[in-house]
């Protein structure tokens, strides 16, 4: 059995979290977004990168940039490797997003 204190810290982070489950829609005008555990909408873009040739072997740099893009117009970029050009789920974007490196 815990400690009452225990219990009580334990409960005090549950109600005071604003926590909402990470989900992705399509837009209209077919853009991906994702919306972050925070109430935040993103939309979600693929660009090739500088690279010429992006590599399809696992762990290799894909020549694709992931980018988010918040309401407020900030960019964050993330280099997206060859086997994660595909994943679009929620899981996913949510760990890219958090790796992904803000530009102005």
């Amino acid at each position: 059995m815990s400690k009452p204190s225990e219990e009580g810290d334990r409960r005090s982070v549950q109600a005071g979290s604003d926590r909402r489950s990470p989900h992705t829609s399509i837009a209209p005008d077919g853009t991906l977004i994702f919306g972050d555990r925070h109430g935040r909408n993103w939309q979600v873009y693929d660009r090739r990168s500088g690279e010429r040739r992006g590599s399809r072997l696992l762990g290799q740099a894909s020549g694709f940039d992931r980018v988010f893009v918040n309401d407020a117009g900030e960019e964050w970029w993330y280099e997206l490797r060859a086997e994660e050009l595909i994943d679009e789920t929620a899981f996913a974007l949510e760990r890219q997003l958090a790796h992904a490196v803000r530009r102005t």
